[in-house]
């Protein structure tokens, strides 16, 4: 937090903290000469992988568990904390290898957990900037570009507008979202392929 003549600047941010949130709230306390220049010292990074995943949920953390046992260098990459829906969840029932309800915080720690036992990187509470799947190029936070052999889309599932509903939108990209990279695609099951 940061104050000034006794009151604070700006809001207080928490949990997953994403690097815009945080440079948006300096911004906002420097001028834009100095939010200039610092922004011109940024250089872009480059890194790759064998593999990348896109969410950090259940089925990401499990991908990400087998990759790295198999030794392969692998990144997880989430705009969001790991854990997915499941680590905001109060108890999650029936899930495998636990009889009785579990909170679904603590499952979300336990398999993050695992996965970075196996020795993958992650990349979590960022912004995902672009998607190439032809190119096979991630583009977080606008300065890092990730390049994979292989891109696992492990996005799950999202919250409906109204959270009164019970429901859960499986397939959590639109037709328009999809479109771009089904061309690309080598999967006989994707839809108008």
């Amino acid at each position: 937090m940061f104050f000034e003549d006794g009151k604070q600047i700006p809001d207080t941010i928490s949990g997953g903290i994403k690097k815009a949130e945080i440079q948006e709230r300096l911004n906002k306390m420097i001028s834009s000469e100095e939010v200039e220049a610092i922004k011109s010292r940024q250089k872009h990074s480059f890194s790759e992988y064998d593999v990348a995943i896109l969410g950090g949920g259940p089925a990401g953390l499990t991908a990400g568990m087998y990759l790295g046992q198999a030794k392969l260098k692998t990144v997880l990459i989430d705009p969001a904390l790991p854990g997915g829906y499941m680590g905001i969840t109060h108890q999650v029932s029936n899930y495998p290898g636990y009889v009785e309800p579990q909170p679904g915080f603590m499952l979300a720690h336990y398999m993050s957990e695992q996965a970075k036992q196996t020795g993958i990187d992650f990349k979590v509470a960022v912004d995902v900037t672009s998607v190439d799947l032809a190119k096979k190029e991630i583009v977080i936070d606008e300065f890092e570009t990730i390049k994979a052999r292989k891109i696992i889309i492990a996005t799950g599932t999202s919250l409906p507008a109204t959270p009164n509903t019970l429901w859960i939108k499986m397939l959590p990209l639109s037709e328009a979202e999809i479109q771009p990279w089904k061309k690309h695609s080598l999967s006989p099951n994707l839809p108008g392929k």
